[in-house]
């Protein structure tokens, strides 16, 4: 099912596990929610924290989860690089 939706969507396929990690899904649409409020869709983590009210729960960091979904983060290094 994930190939098919890969191929339909041109998305690179999800590791099998991505949104069955604990947690995960509220992680994903919280910081999804933060960052189309603000006018420069960006953040550093130290401001995500305190937005956020702490860390998430299905990943280290804000920034780490960002990086677990690209079809959904671009981050600074890749947008420079």
């Amino acid at each position: 099912m994930n190939e098919i939706l890969s191929r339909l969507f041109g998305l690179a396929p999800l590791g099998p596990t991505h949104y069955l990690i604990s947690g995960r899904l509220e992680d994903v649409l919280a910081l999804i929610q933060i960052l189309a409020l603000d006018q420069l869709a960006h953040r550093d983590e130290d401001n995500l924290v305190q937005e956020l009210q702490g860390n998430p729960k299905s990943e280290c960091t804000w920034t780490c989860l960002a990086a677990c979904h690209p079809e959904f983060f671009r981050r600074v290094a890749e947008l420079n690089g």
